[in-house]
């Protein structure tokens, strides 16, 4: 896969998490989500919607969705992923993590 694969298969798989019904994930943790997904945007995602889709509704499929989402990035050269808007997504997912605890 090219790296802009790996960075579109991320935004989708964070809309996943960020499109999540309230009530089945802490929203702050969507929140986060949403945010990464505007950030790898930023960095030139384009994310599609993801075949078939992942339906996120608990917080353990959140956090595997986004550990899923974490692996993506981790495809990146060292070079792509070092930019900034790819780190300050990689936090955000972080931090929708520890939400998610």
């Amino acid at each position: 896969m090219t790296e802009a694969t790996h960075l579109d298969r991320a935004a989708a798989l964070l809309v996943s998490v960020g499109q999540a019904a309230l009530g089945d994930i802490d929203t702050g943790a969507a929140l986060h989500c949403l945010h990464a997904r505007a950030l790898l945007c930023d960095a030139g995602a384009q994310p599609v919607p993801l075949a078939p889709p992942r339906t996120v509704d608990s917080p353990a499929i959140a956090r595997q969705t986004i550990r899923d989402t974490l692996a993506e990035l981790a495809h990146l050269a060292p070079a792509a992923f070092a930019a900034r808007p790819v780190l300050a997504a990689a936090h955000a997912c972080q931090q929708a993590l520890h939400e998610l605890q």
